[in-house]
């Protein structure tokens, strides 16, 4: 897409009648609104669902996207991922999607008609395999270090002042599991510079974005967030905080955050 087709792109999703999310509210008042009406597809993803399609593709290991100069990380497409709100406030940053995400999307998918615009049928795939089973835990800590009520929000969860997402946006496999952040992430290239590309034209494409909650383990999560803050791949007014995944992988650091008092300070990350 060239510059004046994106700008055109941007200008036509601002000139959108979409519901007025407040600083203070989770959710909109009245009518439940449009779906359509609310997600939209990253620009330069656009082309994925269709070019997998023509393939015949309905699998996640026939889906690959591309791979890492040094061989050791794979990504592969996963249908859904690609979504994002453009009206909210707050953006909600995994790791990657794994690959039981990437199965239930795929499956997803499948049972969706083929007469369905693609629009809705990622947001149907979205919704079956983003953060699933994780959405409890993640508004318990959440709300025990106070974050949801300095953002005025009841939870994370089915809030549509919430835009979800991943450092990187698609599965990323190592040796064919699923990729976790650890210190590599910030010395690897192609996996710091690919996150930072999609989190800047994420952050271009949601102006109302007030804060970034990252997610992670320990200390790679927190060098994450702070590599992408002095990278500048997000907005200098964005408030950035990090929590611990609510991954059944990582209950021993949740139960360490959730057994003691915590405050703002503690998940708010400065440079």
């Amino acid at each position: 897409m060239d510059d004046g087709a994106h700008k055109l792109w941007v200008a036509t999703l601002m000139q959108r009648k979409l519901p007025p999310w407040s600083s203070d509210k989770s959710r909109t008042e009245g009518p439940v609104a449009d779906p359509q009406h609310i997600y939209a597809v990253l620009p330069s993803r656009r082309e994925l669902l269709n070019h997998f399609q023509m393939q015949g593709v309905n699998t996640v290991e026939d889906a690959q996207i591309s791979s890492s100069p040094c061989g050791r990380f794979h990504e592969y497409y996963a249908p859904g991922f690609e979504l994002f709100h453009p009206h909210a406030g707050i953006l909600l940053i995994g790791y990657t999607p794994g690959r039981s995400q990437a199965d239930k999307a795929w499956r997803e998918l499948s049972q969706a008609s083929e007469a369905m615009p693609s629009l809705q049928r990622l947001i149907r795939c979205q919704k079956q395999a983003a953060f699933s089973g994780l959405w409890t835990q993640l508004d318990a800590q959440a709300s025990h270090c106070s974050l949801l009520l300095h953002l005025g929000l009841d939870c994370l969860s089915e809030c549509e002042a919430v835009s979800l997402t991943s450092r990187l946006v698609f599965p990323i496999f190592r040796a064919g599991k699923n990729y976790r952040i650890g210190s590599e992430y910030v010395k690897t290239p192609w996996l710091i510079e690919r996150a930072g590309n999609h989190l800047r034209e994420l952050t271009t494409l949601t102006p109302n974005l007030r804060a970034a909650i990252f997610l992670g383990d320990g200390q790679a999560a927190l060098a994450s967030a702070r590599a992408h803050l002095e990278r500048g791949d997000l907005p200098n007014h964005v408030e950035v905080f990090v929590l611990p995944h609510p991954s059944g992988a990582n209950n021993g650091r949740i139960s360490q955050f959730m057994k003691s008092p915590r405050t703002l300070t503690d998940v708010r990350v400065h440079l």
